[in-house]
């Protein structure tokens, strides 16, 4: 078989894509500025995941960590709402990240 003149398995079908960074971003954007990087071990700790630093880099835990934030995106409002005490939460979560900075 062939579609659009191509033998290519992805020209039967289109798919969008799911950018979790843009998702995390739009999720945190009062508390951005709070934020060393967006890097995925500083969201993975801001959505209060307990993270091994031994295991990052690693492509599975990597997966895991995304599927995981990705999660706790879709569990809570699209935009988390301004709150001062999510203010000091986040700078607990991430005060490893910032000192390193």
């Amino acid at each position: 078989f062939t579609d659009n003149e191509s033998k290519y398995f992805g020209s039967y079908f289109w798919s969008t894509t799911i950018d979790v960074l843009a998702e995390a971003t739009r999720y945190f954007l009062h508390y951005r500025a709070l934020f060393p990087n967006m890097k995925l071990k500083t969201l993975a700790k801001a959505t209060g995941m307990k993270v091994d630093d031994d295991l990052f880099h690693d492509a599975l835990y990597d997966v895991r960590c995304t599927i995981s934030i990705f999660q706790h995106i879709l569990e809570n409002n699209y935009i988390k709402e301004f709150d001062m005490k999510e203010v000091e939460k986040l700078k607990f979560l991430l005060q490893d990240d910032t000192e390193s900075k």
